[in-house]
């Protein structure tokens, strides 16, 4: 009889819904993995019309464009933790209102980054000392 109820509670840890807001058995680096992921909103600010913030993790390498550069560079992610390493980026200067601006803050808060998350909603959120970063798998 314990046997079938620790059966049984092994099983229900498992069941969908047990883990939050992510799905049935994943984790942050599987939810993530090779997807391509679009910002919304970095620190609260919507993503200014027209400067594409994207964001690709696959293999433990982040890739993406950060609104006028592209950036990449090492990541590491451990449970709902995660940790940017040093990125680089391209050196194009960009026109149009606050587009550099966003993209530096962009890149700051990944670099601060400390933990993740996939929503019910399907939203992946990245959360950094300065704010979030709420993005939308493409």
């Amino acid at each position: 009889m314990r046997a079938m109820l620790l059966s049984l509670t092994v099983v229900l840890a498992f069941a969908p819904g047990a883990c939050g807001s992510m799905a049935a058995g994943s984790d942050l680096a599987t939810a993530v993995e090779g997807r391509v992921w679009i910002a919304e909103a970095i620190g609260g600010k919507d993503v200014d019309d027209g400067a594409k913030v994207t964001l690709k993790i696959e293999g433990g390498r982040v890739s993406g464009k950060a609104g006028c550069n592209a950036y990449g560079g090492p990541v590491e992610i451990h449970g709902d933790h995660i940790k940017f390493g040093a990125l680089f980026s391209t050196k194009m200067a960009c026109m149009g209102s606050g587009v550099m601006e966003q993209e530096s803050r962009y890149l700051n808060s990944l670099q601060d980054a400390t933990r993740g998350e996939v929503r019910n909603d399907g939203a992946l959120v990245i959360t950094a000392e300065g704010g979030t970063i709420v993005y939308r798998g493409e």
